[in-house]
């Protein structure tokens, strides 16, 4: 019996003998069973009670099928009877979905596309179109789902027209169809945003612009569509108030983006170096500002964990990039040291926070540094020499001292007795509102 059988072992059937379990089962063979079961299992769900009024979706889909809603109506509670259906209230669904999107990718290869799109949009009923497209986001590995996904977000299909149709329905419609194909859904949202008026990020649009900003993230997964999401979601940042405390907001979906670990998405270490380059070599002030937020998630070594969910139609999709070795993981962290340390010794008004960000971060990757590749620590070294070179570091000078009071006990010592060594504090002596700290006493 099919109530019986794992959903493991149902994902490893062939078609033929998929079919020949769920509409057999100690039954004769009843292919009109299958037809209505391949039908129903268009939609998400329906109203399996109401077959008489002009909003009956057991009639709109019964016409699909060529039968009347009686008809239709009996297939559905033989179905429910095998346990393929289940039902609460009015509400009917073919389930579990495994078996589900079989049956619909089957559907949709026996019915004309222009028949069955044109029957959907014509039917007036959006719960109804909402519940198929919500259908079609599970089959992006299916052709003709495929084929009404891309139409329908070309610059003139029926959700890419009219500055992409971002109603409260076009948008539910758009957030179900974008996991079928990725790349359109994002020329779509780029196309929204090209007349520079920024309608779809602004504040005030807030429900809308969460919506986005969680799309975007999800999009951002892909390697080759980072970049162009990326730079959208640097837009709505931007229109945010800096200081904004909200974990949906495109400045804090940005800082886990770029993350070493946990990011959701496989974008590579230069990818995302060159991203925070562009922005701190910007001459606007605010993208220099959003760079450096973005610099201190990079270097981040504490604290990283998950805020976002994975799910994004029926996308295989894991927690993104991981290194695979202690290479790479030196590697970067020391790509965004060097851009830390080039930030901060250049004249720019952000090389103050770039100071900031690399004191903060320094006592994490020291400890990297000595428990990975002790190679690394020559890399913190020089850093913090040419800082300190060019300018007396207080908070530099703070952070080692950190390190020497709270790491100090745990670290060899060669690199415990090094520490000192790195600031030249003979000829430049930080000093703290507290009093003179400017010794350095070994041990301490």
């Amino acid at each position: 019996m099919i109530k019986s059988t794992s959903p493991k072992s149902l994902s490893t059937l062939r078609d033929q003998e998929l079919f020949k379990r769920l509409f057999r089962q100690r039954h004769d063979p009843n292919e009109g069973l299958r037809i209505s079961a391949e039908i129903c299992s268009l939609v998400y769900s329906f109203d399996g009670v109401d077959t008489t009024s002009t909003t009956s979706e057991l009639k709109f889909l019964a016409g699909l099928a060529n039968k009347s809603s009686l008809e239709l109506y009996r297939d559905v509670q033989e179905l429910k009877n095998r346990g393929l259906v289940q039902s609460r209230g009015v509400w009917r669904a073919v389930l579990p979905h495994a078996i589900a999107n079989r049956l619909a990718k089957h559907s949709l290869d026996s019915i004309p596309l222009n028949v069955l799109v044109n029957a959907f949009l014509s039917c007036g009923s959006e719960r109804l179109i909402q519940s198929f497209t919500r259908r079609l986001g599970y089959l992006h590995d299916c052709a003709p789902a495929v084929g009404i996904a891309s139409d329908w977000l070309k610059p003139d299909g029926w959700i890419g027209q009219t500055n992409c149709n971002f109603s409260s329905f076009g948008l539910a419609v758009f957030k179900n169809i974008a996991p079928i194909v990725p790349e359109a859904a994002l020329a779509m949202l780029e196309r929204a945003t090209s007349d520079e008026s920024e309608q779809v990020f602004i504040p005030e649009a807030d429900r809308h612009r969460r919506e986005f900003i969680r799309l975007l993230r999800h999009l951002a997964y892909e390697s080759e569509l980072f970049q162009r999401s990326v730079k959208l979601l640097c837009r709505c940042a931007l229109l945010e108030k800096s200081n904004i405390n909200d974990g949906d907001s495109a400045r804090a979906t940005l800082k886990t983006l770029f993350h070493i670990i946990l990011s959701g998405t496989h974008a590579s270490p230069q990818i995302r170096a060159s991203i925070v380059d562009e922005l701190i070599n910007s001459n606007v002030q605010n993208e220099q500002d959003l760079g450096i937020t973005l610099l201190e998630a990079a270097l981040q070594t504490y604290h990283i964990h998950i805020t976002h969910t994975s799910n994004f139609g029926a996308r295989s999709r894991d927690f993104g990039y991981r290194p695979k070795s202690d290479r790479e993981v030196i590697d970067w962290y020391g790509r965004f040291v060097d851009i830390c340390t080039r930030i901060a010794l250049s004249d720019k008004p952000i090389a103050s926070s770039a100071k900031r960000v690399l004191a903060n971060s320094l006592r994490g990757l020291w400890t990297i540094g000595a428990n990975i590749n002790q190679d690394f620590l020559k890399i913190l070294e020089n850093s913090i020499a040419q800082i300190h070179e060019q300018q007396v570091w207080n908070e530099g000078w703070v952070s080692v001292k950190g390190i020497l009071r709270y790491d100090g006990k745990s670290m060899q010592e060669e690199v415990y007795f090094d520490i000192p060594l790195k600031l030249d504090y003979e000829n430049k002596s930080p000093t703290s509102e507290k009093g003179d700290i400017s010794y350095w006493p070994p041990g301490s």
